[in-house]
Protein backbone atom coordinates (compact mmCIF):
# COMPACT_ATOMS: atom_id res chain seq x y z
CA UNK A 1 0.00 0.00 0.00
CA UNK A 2 1.07 3.60 -0.64
CA UNK A 3 0.09 4.02 2.97
CA UNK A 4 -1.43 2.49 6.15
CA UNK A 5 -4.42 4.60 8.16
CA UNK A 6 -5.91 3.76 11.31
CA UNK A 7 -9.43 5.22 12.15
CA UNK A 8 -10.10 5.27 16.07
CA UNK A 9 -13.68 5.00 17.03
CA UNK A 10 -15.05 4.38 13.63
CA UNK A 11 -18.54 3.43 14.58
CA UNK A 12 -19.86 2.28 11.35
CA UNK A 13 -17.29 2.96 9.08
CA UNK A 14 -18.97 5.47 6.93
CA UNK A 15 -15.94 7.92 7.10
CA UNK A 16 -14.15 5.39 6.97
CA UNK A 17 -15.01 3.69 3.92
CA UNK A 18 -15.03 6.90 2.28
CA UNK A 19 -11.55 7.54 3.29
CA UNK A 20 -10.53 3.99 1.81
CA UNK A 21 -12.76 4.85 -1.56
CA UNK A 22 -10.48 8.17 -2.22
CA UNK A 23 -7.28 6.31 -1.35
CA UNK A 24 -7.74 2.44 -2.94
CA UNK A 25 -4.15 2.24 -3.19
CA UNK A 26 -3.77 2.79 0.71
CA UNK A 27 -4.94 0.02 3.27
CA UNK A 28 -7.64 1.25 6.17
CA UNK A 29 -8.42 0.16 9.26
CA UNK A 30 -11.23 1.39 11.44
CA UNK A 31 -11.00 0.21 15.18
CA UNK A 32 -14.16 0.54 17.02
CA UNK A 33 -14.68 -0.66 20.48
CA UNK A 34 -18.25 -2.05 19.93
CA UNK A 35 -18.70 -5.36 18.51
CA UNK A 36 -22.22 -3.93 16.38
CA UNK A 37 -20.38 -1.13 14.88
CA UNK A 38 -17.24 -3.19 13.38
CA UNK A 39 -20.34 -6.00 12.01
CA UNK A 40 -22.30 -2.93 10.42
CA UNK A 41 -18.69 -1.45 9.25
CA UNK A 42 -17.47 -4.66 7.57
CA UNK A 43 -21.16 -5.72 6.42
CA UNK A 44 -21.01 -1.80 4.57
CA UNK A 45 -17.91 -2.09 3.13
CA UNK A 46 -18.77 -5.80 1.62
CA UNK A 47 -21.84 -4.24 -0.03
CA UNK A 48 -20.17 -1.67 -1.45
CA UNK A 49 -17.05 -3.41 -2.86
CA UNK A 50 -14.43 -2.08 -0.61
CA UNK A 51 -11.32 -4.09 -0.24
CA UNK A 52 -8.81 -1.79 1.09
CA UNK A 53 -10.55 -1.41 4.71
CA UNK A 54 -10.37 -4.19 7.51
CA UNK A 55 -12.53 -3.25 10.79
CA UNK A 56 -11.20 -4.80 14.37
CA UNK A 57 -11.18 -3.82 17.57
CA UNK A 58 -7.55 -4.62 18.13
CA UNK A 59 -4.66 -2.28 17.00
CA UNK A 60 -1.64 -2.25 15.21
CA UNK A 61 1.16 -0.43 13.63
CA UNK A 62 0.28 2.45 11.20
CA UNK A 63 1.36 5.51 9.16
CA UNK A 64 -1.58 7.56 10.58
CA UNK A 65 -3.98 7.14 13.20
CA UNK A 66 -7.19 9.13 13.27
CA UNK A 67 -10.27 9.83 14.96
CA UNK A 68 -12.68 12.33 14.23
CA UNK A 69 -15.34 13.41 17.37
CA UNK A 70 -14.33 10.52 19.65
CA UNK A 71 -12.15 12.79 22.65
CA UNK A 72 -15.26 14.28 22.93
CA UNK A 73 -17.35 11.70 24.34
CA UNK A 74 -14.13 11.02 26.82
CA UNK A 75 -14.30 12.76 29.87
CA UNK A 76 -11.44 15.50 30.54
CA UNK A 77 -8.91 14.01 32.07
CA UNK A 78 -8.49 10.70 30.09
CA UNK A 79 -8.34 12.76 26.89
CA UNK A 80 -4.20 12.95 27.37
CA UNK A 81 -4.33 9.20 27.49
CA UNK A 82 -6.20 8.52 24.70
CA UNK A 83 -3.84 10.90 22.61
CA UNK A 84 -0.95 8.61 24.04
CA UNK A 85 -2.53 5.60 22.74
CA UNK A 86 -3.50 6.83 19.36
CA UNK A 87 0.67 8.19 19.37
CA UNK A 88 1.36 4.87 20.50
CA UNK A 89 0.04 3.49 17.47
CA UNK A 90 1.59 5.47 15.16
CA UNK A 91 4.89 4.80 13.58
CA UNK A 92 7.71 5.55 14.55
CA UNK A 93 9.38 7.17 11.56
CA UNK A 94 6.27 6.62 9.49
CA UNK A 95 5.04 9.49 7.05
CA UNK A 96 5.44 12.29 9.36
CA UNK A 97 9.05 11.78 9.87
CA UNK A 98 10.82 10.69 6.52
CA UNK A 99 11.49 7.22 7.63
CA UNK A 100 14.95 7.53 8.28
CA UNK A 101 15.09 7.62 12.28
CA UNK A 102 15.80 11.11 12.79
CA UNK A 103 12.66 12.21 14.87
CA UNK A 104 9.12 11.89 13.81
CA UNK A 105 7.08 9.55 13.03
CA UNK A 106 3.89 8.97 12.15
CA UNK A 107 0.72 11.38 12.34
CA UNK A 108 -2.06 11.80 14.76
CA UNK A 109 -4.49 13.42 13.52
CA UNK A 110 -7.28 14.40 16.16
CA UNK A 111 -10.60 16.60 14.49
CA UNK A 112 -12.69 17.43 17.60
CA UNK A 113 -15.38 20.31 18.57
CA UNK A 114 -15.27 21.86 21.79
CA UNK A 115 -18.86 20.71 22.47
CA UNK A 116 -19.23 23.90 25.44
CA UNK A 117 -18.13 26.36 22.66
CA UNK A 118 -21.61 24.67 20.19
CA UNK A 119 -23.99 27.26 20.97
CA UNK A 120 -24.78 30.33 23.10
CA UNK A 121 -27.88 30.60 25.14
CA UNK A 122 -29.18 34.43 24.91
CA UNK A 123 -31.25 35.35 27.18
CA UNK A 124 -30.90 31.94 29.31
CA UNK A 125 -33.87 30.48 30.75
CA UNK A 126 -34.62 27.89 33.37
CA UNK A 127 -35.94 25.84 30.09
CA UNK A 128 -32.70 26.57 27.68
CA UNK A 129 -30.60 25.54 30.75
CA UNK A 130 -32.27 22.61 31.13
CA UNK A 131 -32.23 21.80 27.32
CA UNK A 132 -28.66 22.65 26.67
CA UNK A 133 -27.65 19.97 29.75
CA UNK A 134 -29.50 16.93 28.18
CA UNK A 135 -28.37 17.93 24.68
CA UNK A 136 -24.35 17.88 25.62
CA UNK A 137 -25.50 15.07 28.25
CA UNK A 138 -26.49 13.03 24.41
CA UNK A 139 -23.60 14.05 22.96
CA UNK A 140 -21.18 12.81 25.61
CA UNK A 141 -23.56 9.52 25.70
Amino acid sequence: PVFTYLDVGCGPGSITIDFAQRFPRAFIVGVDPAESFIRAATSRAAELGVRNVLFLTGDGTFDVVSCHQVLSHLQPSRRPAALRNMHDLARKGGVGGGGGGGGGGGIVAAREAELEGLMSIHPETPLLSQWRALFYGVLRA
